[in-house]
């Protein structure tokens, strides 16, 4: 009896409908990307088995946060990886905020570089990184930060900016607001002007 009212409701609009108009697959795009933008990039990179409307859909977030802090040494080159698999397939025009966290990931100078490619390639406004490594001293090139133009705000942990390197940065970022450089070994002297 129970079971035959729960059919009658759902057939009439009740509680638990799964009619296609009230769907979650078919809420307007901008809702989704809204609900999308609440979750890890990686739990937003697995909605694409969703449906097939959601196959590409994360590839729409302008805010990219990688965040981990799985401390198993197998693990570490996989989280790069993820991070990579991303930024390589990511097609959206623009990227508003770009962080990065690891707790004692293996890096190299060339991952840090195709990441800040990529930071400077999308017009990235908020660059955020914290390289918890102690494995390798990560050092920001001069090259990679002159391109970073489009910069508002900038955030830097347990990486290394040397003084000529904050320098370029301050000459070439007109819309830089902002910056903190939290544990950097090597950074003795700044010295800025204008606004």
């Amino acid at each position: 009896m129970r079971n035959q009212r729960r059919q009658t409701a759902l057939k009439k609009g009740g509680h638990g409908e799964s009619n296609s108009k009230t769907s979650i697959t078919n809420l307007p795009y901008e809702i989704l990307l809204m609900m999308l933008s609440l979750l890890s990039v990686k739990d937003a990179v697995a909605t694409s088995g969703v449906c097939k409307n959601w196959r590409f859909l994360w590839r729409r977030l302008t805010d990219l946060n990688f965040f981990s802090n799985v401390n198993f040494y197998p693990q570490h080159s996989k989280q790069i990886e993820q991070v990579n698999s991303v930024v390589r397939s990511y097609n959206h025009p623009v990227v508003h905020k770009f962080r990065t966290n690891f707790r004692n990931s293996f890096f190299t100078p060339e991952i840090i570089d195709e990441w800040l490619q990529f930071a400077a390639n999308k017009k990235v406004e908020i660059l955020d990184q914290n390289m918890q490594t102690n494995v390798l001293v990560i050092t920001l090139s001069n090259a990679r930060l002159a391109e970073l133009v489009y910069l508002k705000k900038l955030y830097l942990t347990n990486v290394v900016v040397r003084d000529a390197d904050l320098e370029e940065l301050l000459k070439r970022s007109p819309h830089l607001e902002s910056i903190s450089i939290d544990r950097s070994r090597f950074l003795t002297h700044i010295r800025g002007g204008g606004r």
